[in-house]
């Protein structure tokens, strides 16, 4: 099937069943969900002579041992975690789209078969017509 045609049963289709998108008002089309951010973790309490600093690239805190001047990842002993905060995920209400391409493809399936079975019983009674006639010479 060619991508013309299938083109042209989409367009139609979208004329019959309706564009969702055009339906849109427009204070629903700015409502783009932007990718969430991780959430920040709260600062951990550290022995004395160390620090706490959030790497924010990594979203995570790295220590400095003010003395020495010393960083690493891995908390220094003695070190308090805070617990991890919950990440609350929004249930989203997705509307189901119309698929376009599956629509097209069962209109073009069906309009064929439609007129696969005229031609048959077009041809189908150009036959009865053909055996009646016969019928009529005596053969």
């Amino acid at each position: 099937m060619s991508s013309m045609i299938l083109k042209e049963i989409i367009k139609v289709l979208k004329k019959q069943f309706g564009n969702k998108d055009k339906d849109k008002k427009p204070e629903e089309e700015k409502k783009v969900e932007e990718p969430s951010k991780p959430a920040v973790p709260d600062a951990p309490t550290v022995p004395p002579g160390w620090t706490a600093h959030l790497d924010v690239a990594a979203n995570r805190y790295y220590y400095v041992e003010t003395a020495t001047g010393k960083t690493q990842w891995d908390p220094p002993a003695g070190t308090i975690l805070p617990p991890p905060k919950e990440v609350k995920k929004e249930e989203k209400k997705e509307e189901k789209k119309p698929d376009y391409m599956k629509m097209a493809k069962d209109f073009h399936k069906k309009s064929s078969n439609k007129s696969k079975s005229k031609s048959h019983q077009q041809h189908g009674e150009e036959h009865e017509h053909e055996e009646e006639e016969a019928g009529s010479d005596g053969f």
